[in-house]
């Protein structure tokens, strides 16, 4: 019999992963703090997270946005009356990046998973990419080896997709 995990919360499905055997590690590779606004693009956090199975692992860049951060506990306090960049600037300095939890990480790797197993011209027509782009076609082959380092782990793909799906 197949448990419903759709009203699941992150723990409950967590467990599950665990219980199939699946654990994850993660090294902060950016934590953002060197984004000055203005000068580059996006304040996320860059990780290496390591996926380890029954029978295998592999590893992974991941991200995390701004908003996965944690400020002493609480959300980040707006300061009315402050510019943009100094109030973001604030938020760097006195947070911190959230680690990674496996349910995150392997709802996002499921999605490129499924996506590389699609044809290259549906994989370009469902995300509106060029069919004749290098740097889709590069994106379309990181989703299938994505797919097949998942067998590498022993643990049915169909199983920790149906964990994390609706995540």
């Amino acid at each position: 019999m197949s448990i419903d995990y759709e009203n699941a919360t992150t723990e409950q499905r967590a467990e599950a992963l665990k219980a199939l055997g699946l654990s994850i590690s993660s090294v902060c590779t950016d934590a953002g703090e060197a984004h000055i606004f203005g000068q580059q693009k996006g304040r996320e956090s860059k990780w290496i997270v390591t996926i380890q199975g029954p029978k295998g692992a592999f590893s992974s860049p991941y991200s995390q946005g701004c908003a996965h951060r944690n400020y002493k506990g609480r959300p980040i306090p707006q300061i009315w009356g402050t510019k943009l960049a100094d109030s973001q600037a604030r938020a760097l300095k006195y947070s911190r990046p959230n680690v990674p939890d496996i349910v995150s990480v392997l709802y996002c790797l499921v999605s490129d998973a499924e996506l590389g197993n699609d044809t290259f011209e549906d994989f370009c027509g469902n995300l509106g990419l060029d069919a004749d782009s290098r740097k889709a076609l590069e994106t379309y082959l990181e989703c299938q080896d994505t797919s097949a380092k998942f067998r590498a782990l022993g643990v049915s793909f169909q199983a920790i997709s149906d964990i994390v799906r609706g995540y």
